[in-house]
């Protein structure tokens, strides 16, 4: 499996898109340069922090497999923040930056979750 570097994080725009209703997996869909970098999980619902209620949820977000892979790189943690993990520091980075930067266009756009699908 070789080394891994979990990142967590409070974006602001990923933490907003999921307060107004989002599902990230669904944004994420929408943007090719996002889904073709970055496989984005369910959102995590909101939980209390520090709890092994949040740990539990974040990992069964994340596709946690018996051999330790994942099915996915990032996930959002609802009215908290984000969990993202890759090879290094700077690639978990990454996927929140795509992932932050598409949260961003979205709440711009004033389009609501409703209006989508």
């Amino acid at each position: 499996m070789g080394v891994r570097a979990v990142v967590h994080v409070h974006p602001t725009h990923i933490v907003a898109a999921m307060y107004a209703g989002w599902k990230l997996d669904e944004i994420a869909k929408e943007f090719p340069e996002v889904s073709r970098y970055t496989r984005v999980g369910p959102n995590v619902p909101s939980l209390p922090a520090t709890s092994v209620m949040l740990g539990d949820s974040t990992a069964q977000s994340l596709g946690v497999e018996q051999d330790g892979s994942l099915r996915y790189d990032i996930v959002g943690q609802a009215n908290h923040g984000v969990c993202s993990v890759a090879s290094d520091p700077w690639s978990a980075y990454e996927h929140i930056e795509r992932l932050e930067h598409i949260c961003e266009m979205v709440l711009k756009s004033n389009v609501s979750p409703k209006s989508i699908g």
